[in-house]
């Protein structure tokens, strides 16, 4: 979880939330976790074709 971003806080609010077998709260802190790389995903991409495009820009002029 540390490699995909989670804190640490986060990560030991998991552990104690599936230590104690509150799966509630591991969804929902997943569900959060998830959101949140999700939206740096739909960042990357847009900075991705934004890249591209002004290497396109480079090569055509």
């Amino acid at each position: 979880m540390k490699t995909s971003g989670m804190s640490l806080n986060k990560i030991k609010e998991y552990t104690k939330a599936f230590y104690t077998e509150d799966e509630l709260a591991c969804i929902a802190l997943l569900q959060e976790h998830l959101d949140k790389l999700l939206t740096q995903q739909e960042n990357i991409t847009h900075y991705i074709d934004v890249t591209k495009n002004k290497i396109l820009n480079f090569k055509s002029s």
